[in-house]
């Protein structure tokens, strides 16, 4: 792992200040190897290095050099090197002809002095058109040939960088630097660490004619803390120069950088060269490297060598670290998906084996994991593709400073003696006893407080065993080829001497560093301690970007990483460099996979993708390429020399030069070098030897290549085998993640508070519903985050989890997605059922959903997966490896597919553990090989007599499929038996030979179908498990893959979840056939739906059907909002005459009713409600029709809906289904009620009540004197009905209707006429009613009417409980009937009751339900009788939406809108007599909507609360932000304490709390009083949980009440 800019600036710092010790530590330290001990330094003289820019005639490894002391050399060759510029090293001035471009490298500091004959060689070199380069300082007597002096200025200059001029009028020397962005044009030359700038050489021109170009000029920084830099204004302030002298053909260049320094300065990291240590493109060293290159190929005859292989832009290396034990398994799907894409990695493993402050050891959970990954494809030589690196073996971050230690260190077994290896990291604590380093350490920082500090490390103990003990495993116990040879410390601590025991150790390359740390993006070819010393055979390759230095948004825009990173990418390519990014397979698994595939797929075009290891013997090759060449006329003549094979190595030549010929042996291609600069021709075949190469020179550019030597695109093209890989999402196996609520991705994972949740010691999450008194209880959810952006789900294709879960309990699940910016969740269209993918019943279950079942909104910003619903109550479920899979093979037996799948190979983790996909065991004997590298891919490469069992975990039925299913892929022509097994033991076996069934291709799946009576000794109903054998051939070089075995029936029709029945013709509101109508409450019309939370439990069945248990108490509904204004159902099924359609069942005898609001104007403002009762008299479903076709006031209903409820079941432990709710015409439908009187009522009516004369005649007399008919009309010709409420209605004897009451919510009502509104007569001022009732019972009369005279607006109701007035009696004597009894209620008791606008007359509210009630007259009176006491239920005045005298529901207002806490009260609100009881915990509210309301002609709004006299609460209005509540606007909330509004004389009883308007719309004058939508009730105080608010009801009004 890398750490941030600061640590790498301590750990910089800290070199530094011990770099003596260091040194001397690798100069003889105790047990050096021979090679590190006779370590040879350079020996410098005291004379010029001169170094020529042409081929060398020998490798340049392993030289040694001359130098003045100070002069570093040999980085000034490594540099040229990378950049592909063949070097030779001279020593006089007098080898200068010899040369087209020679470097005079001097030190800063050193006043070199050439002699007069040095002098006349170098003048006449230039003269005649050599190209010479001075660096650092210009001798005075050069002048005339460098056209400047020069001038020092120390390491304290402020001097930050060298800022490039584009200057000339045709690049050349600048050619192809990118001059709009400064990171191309600009050379940091600033230490950080110092805070000041490198040494350097200012220039000042000798002559003003010809005056030398100045193609650089210095940078300062006035501020030692600041990034900011301005242009350097002393007059020897030019930093690189050009200069032809009159009568010269050659130019002269001067640097005023020691190059050489430079480079190693950066190296040895003890200068922080520049602002950034990765992430960036931050050229630094190579920027002047490229210019020496374009002076180099300014002329007409060149060779040189590209960076990267084939011609391509950029190597692109990317690597991943396990030092995670999560790691191991992770890792996989990160490097299949860069195999899938046709990209080469490195897999980095740690191996951790001593537990201490820092981790525990985890090793051992990743060696079974190492083994299936060496089952990764290999390129056609065998090699990985994706190779295996060191990662250390304690991940100290102390590591760079560790001793070098022994090279006998030895691994550790168990006790720490004789040498053996046991580093332990320390937690740096003063006040513990080993929170003190005892070994000179000190404590660095990582992530922790204290530090840390190690114990026992030392270099050689870390790249020493853990090479050991990887090879161990791969050589030995896995039999594999592979081999350790790249190497990366934990935390990039990257010691000096690493490199020269990684060499001894047999290592060829790594990447322990980052590339802005060294200013560079090309490999670094290591030296001994990172010095100007002996080279070591070992390359470093310098990480370009991970992810702890970003946040791997794979999202596309200016600044975002993705963007960034391709555009550093295509930087990089200029010139060929590299690219090594960093990934950790560990938190943000799928952000990081996605961001990885982006950059991949973005990269590809001009990328050569590589493994370390791969990548590091290329380059050592291509170091030791030795090229020479000679001309004669138009034929070139080129020796290109190989150590080795050693394809892709890429030769530069001028444009005009075209290949004629290549010796046998090697074979050539060419094309346009990709920086444009030149012609590439590109070996593609090479050996060992040297090739002869013929090219013709042109006198232009080549026009066209010819066919037979252009070359191919050497684009990498992705694998048209498809690669499996599962990622996991929650794994629960460790404390940190339980307690700090995250998943194995480090990313939410919350529950509701209603479902219990804990890690379990055996790694799984337990999940217990709640076992409250409502379906709140199950009303609850578990999810976790699986981005934290949001994740694009198309490459995958399964959901996967391990379950337990009981029998009878089911839950849902859904993928929810945002949307396009991430920021806010869409609606999820389907969940879907668990039981539809499994079965429940206690077992541990591998549930596997296709994510195309789940039916994502938005599936390329999916952010979470989500279980919700989890039920019945009081029940335990187990959760293990959610993960989110690719597979390439889905066969019979998995998700829908009919089948059962005994082995589909589908995960990774069952596989190690030796189980198969129905969790029985697997067996392997006699193989070279057995590995699951990818899902559905077991490669079994036999030996003889190999096989491989999978067993059911008991014997099973398989005689319900007529087949078995083998898919699977092998060598061509190759065949093996199967055995079918049955029995308890798998005794009874029956064999078959694959090559009677199918042909096998190599690469191509097959599918051998065998036919179940081909096995005739085998018992399907006791079916063991499958034997495969046979194989042949056999050896461990033929390879056969398994995809899936199952048995299934071929053309067995798909299986399909349960039945649903969906709603019929017309338009379903509800038929539960989407479980999202259930989970999120929503009905098909886009209204909310469901119980509120009302019910004991509520849930769906498969079949869909909703099932309710009423809850204990009553207050039971299920509703469905049609909408927020009316919804139009005539429209909607083509204007037919409409019904509400309930399907439903319950218990024989049980009943519901079936309300539903109805606006009674065109704008759906008022509403009235209607009702219908619905009687359970027979098992199995009941259809039930409401009629709504009727016409109100010239509106018809049914365009007028707004809501429907269910509800009044009467608790007795039953449960009631819904299956469906609808709105369709009733052409066909018979009408709930019966015109015709039962038979059992047949009979001649023998007595006829006189009613009397005086007032108005309702019912009674000649209404009751047809004995066959229940009249449906009054004597005023009114409508008579019960909207099906009632449980029956019949004629009695003498002439009575009785009425028998369902239940307390059985109503009955009767119309006053015909008209619009009925005018009682003058002389009337009462309501009477002559009947028979139960002993001791009451019901309410109710009277309705309209508040204009006009009869325009809705009415309104007052109700008068009849207990009020009198009390029923029972029997008297032996009479079965209770006497006639009078009620007479004076209009006086209806509040508001204008007589001149009646509208109706009903009785509800009936206390004894099932009991009869019998009217003998209802009429209009004039009477005496006084007003009755209300008994402490007041009515409300018509104004009321909330009245819970006559509306006693608790989830609804009076106007049919929904009133709730959404369950943030300490108990769910209920009604007590006439209250609303409201028991509020912190955060708690309750509210009620309203239709947009008009509400200008009051000026308050009141509300009866009964409430302590310290308690208090606040009022808040919510209304639509423009009148008439247009669809989209926003809506304003304002509210407002009660404290000022409370009557002063308030004893803690009830009182009516009026709130004018004008409180409200002073805090906030959006506030819209003619479009109010609901209020609610907040800021309880106290709030806690046991202190009561009773609300009776709440109005408008134009005064303070």
């Amino acid at each position: 792992m890398g750490g941030s800019n600061h640590e790498r600036t301590l750990r910089r710092r800290r070199r530094s200040s011990t770099r003596k010790s260091i040194h001397d530590k690798v100069g003889g330290g105790p047990g050096m190897n021979e090679k590190i001990r006779n370590l040879d330094f350079l020996l410098c003289l005291a004379h010029l290095m001169e170094v020529s820019l042409d081929m060398h005639r020998e490798p340049l490894r392993g030289w040694q050099f001359t130098c003045h002391p100070g002069q570093t050399p040999t980085n000034v060759v490594h540099g040229l090197k990378n950049i592909g510029v063949p070097v030779r090293v001279i020593n006089t001035t007098a080898q200068f002809t010899t040369y087209p471009v020679v470097l005079l490298y001097n030190t800063f500091d050193l006043a070199w002095t050439p002699t007069t004959a040095d002098v006349a060689n170098i003048k006449a070199y230039v003269s005649a058109g050599g190209n010479l380069i001075a660096m650092s300082q210009v001798p005075s007597s050069l002048s005339a040939v460098f056209g400047v002096t020069s001038v020092y200025e120390a390491q304290t200059s402020s001097r930050s960088g060298i800022q490039f001029a584009n200057v000339e009028s045709t690049p050349v020397v600048l050619k192809g630097m990118n001059f709009s962005d400064v990171n191309d044009y600009w050379m940091p030359i600033w230490d950080s660490a110092l805070a000041s700038g490198l040494p350097s050489v200012g220039y000042v021109a000798a002559f003003t004619r010809p005056a030398p170009t100045i193609l650089g000029t210095y940078t300062r920084r006035t501020n030692s803390s600041s990034t900011v830099n301005s242009a350097d204004t002393v007059a020897a302030r030019a930093a690189f120069t050009q200069f032809q002298a009159t009568g010269y053909s050659g130019y002269a260049y001067a640097f005023g950088i020691d190059l050489g320094n430079y480079y190693f300065r950066a190296m040895s990291e003890d200068t922080q060269i520049g602002d950034y240590y990765i992430g960036m493109y931050y050229p630094g060293y190579d920027t002047i490297l490229r210019l020496i290159k374009n002076i180099y190929q300014r002329g007409t005859k060149f060779m040189t060598l590209w960076p990267t292989p084939y011609n391509m832009g950029l190597t692109f290396i990317t690597s991943w670290d396990l030092d995670t034990a999560v790691a191991y398994p992770q890792s996989m799907a990160l490097a299949t998906a860069a195999l899938q894409l046709g990209a080469n990695g490195n897999l980095n493993m740690h191996t951790k084996y001593v537990s201490d402050a820092y981790e525990d050891a985890y090793f051992q959970f990743g060696v079974p994991y190492i083994y299936q990954i060496t089952g990764f494809l290999t390129d056609g030589k065998s090699l990985p593709l994706i190779d295996i690196g060191s990662h250390s073996v304690s991940h100290s971050p102390n590591a760079d400073l560790f001793p070098v230690g022994l090279d006998s260190t030895q691994y550790y077994m168990a006790t720490a003696n004789n040498g053996a290896y046991h580093p332990y990291i320390h937690f740096c604590d003063p006040n513990a006893v080993d929170g003190v380093p005892n070994n000179g350490e000190t404590c660095v920082n990582s992530n922790a407080a204290g530090g840390y500090w190690t114990e026992n490390g030392t270099i050689y103990g870390e790249v020493r065993i853990s090479k050991w003990l990887l090879e161990k495993l791969l050589l030995e116990s896995f039999n594999t080829t592979f081999s350790i040879s790249t190497y990366r410390p934990g935390h990039l601590a990257f010691n000096r001497v690493q490199s020269q025991v990684a060499d001894v150790l047999g290592y060829i390359g790594g990447s322990s560093c980052a590339d802005n740390g060294h200013s560079t993006h090309l490999p670094i070819h290591m030296t001994h301690n990172r010095q100007p010393f002996a080279e070591v055979d070992y390359y470093e390759f310098p990480l370009s970007y991970s992810d702890e230095n970003g946040n791997m948004s794979s999202a596309w825009f200016p600044g975002s990483d993705l963007q960034m990173q391709y555009n550093r990418a295509t930087q990089i390519a200029q010139y060929g460099g590299l690219y090594n990014i960093l990934i950790h397979p560990s938190d943000l698994m799928l952000d990081k996979l996605q961001f990885q595939n982006a950059l991949h797929n973005l990269v590809r075009p001009f990328s050569y993708f590589a493994n370390t290891t791969g990548i590091a013997w290329w380059w050592r090759a291509r170091d030791q390429i030795d090229v020479d060449y000679t001309i004669s006329g138009t034929k070139v003549t080129a020796a290109v020399k190989f150590a080795g094979p050693t394809n892709g190595i890429t030769v530069n030549v001028p444009l005009n030069w075209v290949v004629a010929s290549v010796s046998t042996g090697y074979v050539v291609c060419q094309a346009l070098s990709y920086d444009k600069k030149s012609m590439a021709v590109v070996f593609t075949t090479s050996i060992a030897g040297t090739a002869t190469l013929t090219l013709t020179a042109g006198t232009a550019a080549v026009a066209a290549i010819p066919t037979t030597i252009a070359c191919p695109s050497f684009v990498s093209t992705p694998l048209t085998e498809c690669l499996a890989y599962e990622v996991l999402v929650a794994g629960f196996m460790n404390v940190y993640t339980q307690n700090k609520l995250v998943n194995e991705l480090i990313l939410d994972t919350e529950s509701s508070p209603n479902l219990v949740t804990q890690y379990t010691t055996d790694q799984r999450l337990q999940l217990v519903t709640d076992s409250g008194t409502t379906s709140y209880s199950t009303r609850n959810y578990w999810y976790t985050t699986i981005s934290q952006f949001c994740l694009d789900i198309t490459p995958y294709t399964h959901l996967r989890f391990d379950l337990v879960a009981p029998a009878g309990s089911d839950f849902f699940i859904k993928l929810q997605s945002r949307d396009a910016g991430c920021t806010t969740d869409l609606p999820s269209p389907i969940y879907v059922r668990a039981s539809d993918y499994t079965v429940m019943d206690g077992t541990n279950r591998s549930v596997a959903i296709p994510i195309v079942d789940l039916g994502v909104t938005a599936p390329l910003s999916v952010r979470s997966i989500w279980f919700t619903d989890l039920y019945p109550k009081n029940t335990t479920f187990y959760i293990d490896n959610v993960m989110l899979q690719k597979r390439c093979i889905t066969g019979p037996g998995e998700g829908l597919a009919p089948g059962l799948a005994l082995d589909s190979f589908s995960s990774l983790g069952r596989w190690i553990s030796g189980e198969n996909s129905m969790r029985g065991p697997t067996a392997v004997s006699n193989m070279y090989h057995y590995r699951l590298p990818n899902l559905n891919k077991l490669i079994l490469q036999p030996k003889v007599n190999g096989f491989y069992t999978s067993a059911f975990p008991t014997p099973t039925d398989v005689s319900a499929y007529t087949h078995i299913l083998v898919q699977f892929t092998g060598p061509t022509s190759g065949t093996f038996n199967v055995t079918l097994q049955s029995g308890a033991s798998g005794s009874a076996t029956a064999t078959v030979a694959s090559g009677c069934y199918s042909k096998v291709v190599q690469g191509v799946v097959s599918q051998m179908r065998v036919p179940l009576t081909s096995f005739p000794t085998v018992d399907f109903k006791n079916v063991y498990g499958v034997r495969i054998d046979g194989f042949s051939p056999y050896g461990i070089q033929y390879a056969y893959e398994l995809k899936h075995i199952a048995f299934y029936t071929p053309n067995a029709a798909a299986l399909v979840k349960p039945s649903c029945t969906f709603g019929l013709n017309g338009t379903v509101v509800n038929d539960f056939c989407s479980p999202r109508e259930f989970v999120e409450e929503w009905n098909l019309l886009g209204g909310s739906s469901g119980d509120n939370n009302t019910a004991s439990t509520y849930y769906t069945t498969q079949a869909g059907s909703a099932v309710i248990t009423p809850a204990a108490g009553g207050g039971t509904y299920w509703y469905a909002n049609l909408g927020s204004t009316c919804y139009n159902a005539t429209a909607a099924v083509g204007g037919a005459v409409q019904g509400v359609r309930v399907v439903a069942s319950g218990p024989v005898g049980g009943t519901a009713r079936i309300r539903m609001v109805v606006g009674t104007d065109a704008s759906c403002t008022a509403n009235i409600t209607w009702v219908n009762d619905i009687f359970f008299n027979s098992a199995g479903l009941i259809e039930t029709i409401f009629d709504v076709g009727l016409n109100i006031n010239g509106l018809q209903g049914p365009q007028l809906l707004r809501a429907i409820y269910i509800d009044t079941w009467p608790w007795n432990g039953g449960q009631y289904t819904i299956d469906s709710v609808s709105i369709a015409p009733l052409t066909s439908w018979v009408r709930p009620w019966s015109d015709v009187k039962p038979s059992s009522q047949a009979g001649v009516l023998t007595y006829c009540p006189n009613c009397g004369t005086v007032g108005a005649l309702i019912i009674g007399g000649p209404t009751f004197c047809n004995p066959n008919v229940v009249p449906k009309v009054n004597a005023l010709g009114g409508l008579t009905d019960s909207d099906g409420t009632l449980a029956g209605q019949s004629l009695g004897a003498n002439g009575r209707l009785n009425l028998l009451p369902a239940s307390s919510q059985s109503y009955w009502y009767t119309l006053f006429g015909t008209g619009a509104c009925y005018a009682a007569p003058s002389n009337v001022n009462a309501v009477q009613f002559i009947g028979q009732a139960p002993a001791g019972s009451s019901f309410v009369l109710k009277l309705r009417w309209r508040p204009d005279a006009a009869c325009t607006q809705t009415a309104v109701a007052a109700g008068v409980s009849s207990d009020y007035y009198v009390t029923f009696p029972g029997p008297v004597g032996s009479s079965n009937y209770p006497p006639l009894t009078t009620l007479t209620i004076p209009f006086a008791a209806f509040p508001g009751l204008n007589p001149a606008t009646l509208t109706s007359l009903s009785l509800e509210s009936f206390s004894a339900p099932l009991e009869t009630v019998s009217i003998y007259c209802l009429s209009l009176v004039q009477s005496s009788v006084a007003v009755a006491g209300p008994g402490g239920c007041t009515f409300a005045p018509a104004s009321a939406f909330l009245d819970y005298c006559q509306d006693p529901y608790a989830g609804s207002n009076s106007l049919g809108g929904t009133s709730s806490d959404d369950g943030t009260m300490a108990v769910k609100p209920v009604i007590n007599g006439a209250l609303l009881t409201l028991r509020p915990t912190p955060g708690s509210y309750w509210y009620t909507t309203l239709p947009c309301t008009d509400v200008s002609s009051y000026s308050y709004v009141v509300f009866s609360i009964q409430l302590a006299t310290t308690s208090t609460l606040t009022v808040e209005l919510q209304t639509s932000s423009a009148a008439g509540c247009p669809t989209g606007t926003a809506s304003v909330k304002v509210h407002v304490d009660i404290a000022p509004y409370r009557p002063t004389s308030s004893t803690g009883g009830a009182v009516d709390v009026s709130i004018p308007f004008t409180a409200f719309t002073d805090l906030d004058p959006t506030l819209q009083i003619t479009a109010v939508t609901g209020l609610s009730l907040g800021n309880f105080a106290p709030a806690d949980g046991v202190t009561s608010y009773n609300v009776t009801r709440a109005f408008w009004s134009a005064t303070a009440a």
